[in-house]
């Protein structure tokens, strides 16, 4: 009997060293802001994580103007890929990871629809 709790024990400590299961972001809403290439406040989003998909809104200055723009990217582990768009102005990549489950942060790149400007930065988004 002694042999087997002991047995059980590592089985357990074993188990419970692993590494944990999957990650899960918090759900937010996060609030985030996007930061130019040369650390200016450029805009400000927010967004939620749900069933590893991450949605939101927000604004980006963008060749002078403020732009309402649309945040989507798929969750990956602690992954971020997916984009930033405004469907009459432009749209672009967004990338980054999640430091915790409550604090996240990345890149971007903005391409005006005519290809003329480019706005490229970072971000940084977290549960307040």
């Amino acid at each position: 009997m002694k042999q087997f709790i002991t047995i059980m024990l590592a089985i357990l400590l074993c188990c419970g060293c692993s590494g944990g299961g999957e990650f899960v972001a918090e759900t937010g809403p996060f609030n985030g802001g996007f930061t130019s290439e040369n650390g200016e406040s450029i805009g400000a989003f927010s967004f939620t994580v749900i069933n590893n998909v991450l949605q939101g809104t927000g604004v980006i200055n963008h060749n002078g103007d403020n732009i309402t723009v649309t945040i989507s990217a798929a969750l990956s582990g602690k992954v971020i890929n997916g984009q930033v768009s405004n469907s009459t102005f432009g749209t672009g990549p967004l990338w980054g990871t999640f430091d915790n489950v409550s604090y996240a942060e990345g890149g971007f790149t903005f391409t005006g629809n005519a290809g003329v400007a480019t706005t490229t930065g970072t971000w940084s988004a977290a549960i307040p």
